[in-house]
């Protein structure tokens, strides 16, 4: 995966998990289905198609959904730290719990692409 593709998918995926969690948050019954497949169709089509964006924007998403994930997760309550949302393949998982998995570590696990990616890329054009 390259570095725009790897940009693409953080900046489809944050918006994203912080939807998930808004629907976590207001569920009437816990736990509340959360979550997608990786084959997901709009999340590949999203991808593919914001790929080929300049990188100054995939940048300048990236910051403003940071921004906007940050802010809203510094919101939130013990309460709703606690609410438990269900995925199909981890199972029960608290408003927590998805905000370490899905985003921090998700980011996290990119960053490290990312990194091998820009490394890579000045020696394959050597």
């Amino acid at each position: 995966m390259g570095g725009r593709e790897i940009l693409a998918h953080v900046d489809e995926m944050l918006p994203y998990w912080l939807g998930e969690i808004e629907r976590v948050l207001v569920g009437p019954v816990e736990p509340v289905p959360f979550g997608r497949q990786p084959t997901d169709i709009v999340r590949t089509l999203t991808v593919d198609r914001d790929r080929t964006l300049p990188i100054h924007e995939l940048y300048a998403r990236l910051d403003n959904s940071l921004e906007r994930v940050l802010r809203r997760v510094l919101e939130l309550d013990e309460r709703q730290v606690s609410r438990r949302g269900l995925d199909r393949q981890r199972g029960e998982m608290t408003v927590r719990q998805i905000v370490e998995v899905m985003l921090t570590v998700h980011i996290e696990e990119h960053s490290r692409q990312l990194a091998a990616a820009l490394e890579a890329e000045p020696a394959a054009r050597a």
